[in-house]
């Protein structure tokens, strides 16, 4: 039985992103044991003062991670549904929005155009042009494109 194929070993890369862009915030993060075994290992450092401005906690007892948590899985859901569909499919899928799920996209859209507006860094993604182009296609930026 052939093992899968892992292209990462660990989410500690997304974690240390957002303390290395956002290092006069601070942060509370999901308690992932991984990553914060993989922190302890390699004790981080700025400047050479050792990197405090986080803490690891336990989901169920903070709001602000589980509100995340939300949101980071319905953007996962649609950059899945994305990534799998056709084009046609999509640019149908969306001409067929009515009503509450018409309105979702649109607060979705200007959810994501807002963050971004205020910092580019808020929204941090990997896709392809490809992608990007049905994300637009789906959510019908006001500017026309996400990836202006």
């Amino acid at each position: 039985m052939r093992r899968p194929i892992c292209l990462i070993d660990s989410f500690s890369g997304f974690y240390l992103n957002r303390l290395a862009v956002f290092k006069y915030s601070n942060h509370v993060l999901d308690m992932e044991e991984s990553v914060r075994d993989r922190f302890l290992e390699i004790p981080l450092a700025s400047g050479g003062k050792p990197v405090t401005h986080y803490r690891f906690a336990d989901s169920k007892a903070e709001p602000g991670i589980q509100i995340a948590d939300v949101i980071v899985g319905v953007l996962g859901k649609m950059h899945s549904y994305l990534i799998e569909t056709p084009r046609e499919e999509i640019a149908a899928a969306r001409a067929s929005l009515t009503g509450t799920s018409l309105q979702n996209a649109k607060l979705l859209r200007d959810l994501i155009d807002v963050s971004d507006a205020t910092n580019i860094a808020f929204f941090h993604h990997i896709t392809s042009a490809h992608d990007l182009e049905k994300l637009d296609l789906f959510l019908r930026f006001r500017h026309g494109s996400y990836a202006i």
